[in-house]
């Protein structure tokens, strides 16, 4: 076998049927390529068609189901205090948590015994524009 390069003495097994090719162990050791980016690759196109309602660009929802948060016995309640942002972005974080609130992502509370600071992740050139 010859591949990009490489060169393998490898067996071949040829049986009756039309099921996919497969390959051994052997061959995915003998052959040097990054084997995750060609499964990921190939799948992909099948994951996407098979959930097309999933992967739409609109936000989605799931209704009639309850989330069950499992504590560990005698744990207690955690509540971390907001991690300082740069000023420049305090008014793209409140504009954008408003946003989220408005469609139904986010809910607004008065109190909570857990809490956990967000991270906010903006992208260098959003930050760019935002302090211009």
């Amino acid at each position: 076998m010859t591949y990009e390069g490489q060169q393998c003495q490898l067996p071949l097994q040829i049986v009756q049927g039309t099921g996919p090719a497969l390959v051994g162990r052997n061959w995915l050791r003998a052959i040097k390529r990054n084997w995750v980016i060609v499964k990921v690759a190939s799948d992909l196109d099948i994951i996407l068609a098979k959930h097309k309602q999933v992967f739409n660009e609109e936000l989605g929802t799931t209704k009639g189901t309850k989330a069950k948060l499992c504590l560990k016995l005698g744990s207690s309640p955690t509540f971390f205090k907001p991690r300082p942002v740069p000023h420049a972005l305090k008014g793209a974080i409140a504009q954008e948590l408003d946003h989220m609130e408005s469609m139904g992502i986010l809910e607004k509370v008065q109190y909570s015994e857990f809490s956990s600071p967000i991270v906010p992740v903006v992208n260098q050139l959003e930050f760019v524009e935002t302090i211009k």
